[in-house]
């Protein structure tokens, strides 16, 4: 009986920790997803200036306007990109707070057991 309460109560101890480790992963790799759109917006970003530069030289036309306002569509979308990634990170650390919350009280748990059952 006592082993059976030691492998159930382990068993959850294991699986939180498994649960913290994947949280954790997925807040690395969120900020990395972000980096990287960031980083190919920014690129994008770079050659609409780079058109628009070359662009003042001559006479602006339609097409450059769109460029104009397509440069600004870019500017959004990095800060809007910034905005989710800052919440996605935020509700996946409340997620790792409370499987840390369960962890230790897990890990109280077990303690208790252990030292009720060598009594």
């Amino acid at each position: 009986m006592t082993d059976i309460l030691k492998d159930i109560q382990e068993a959850k101890t294991i699986t939180l920790k498994e649960l913290i480790g994947e949280i954790n992963t997925l807040v690395s790799e969120r900020q990395h997803l972000s980096k990287t759109l960031l980083d190919e917006i920014e690129k994008i970003s770079m050659a609409v200036n780079s058109v628009l530069v070359n662009a003042r030289a001559v006479q602006p036309t339609p097409e450059h306007l769109k460029l104009e306002q397509k440069k600004i569509e870019l500017e959004e979308l990095k800060l809007q990109e910034k905005l989710n990634c800052w919440r996605d990170i935020a509700l996946l650390k409340r997620e790792l707070r409370e499987a840390s919350k369960e962890f230790r009280g897990a890990e109280s748990r077990s303690q208790l057991i252990d030292s009720l059952l060598e009594k």
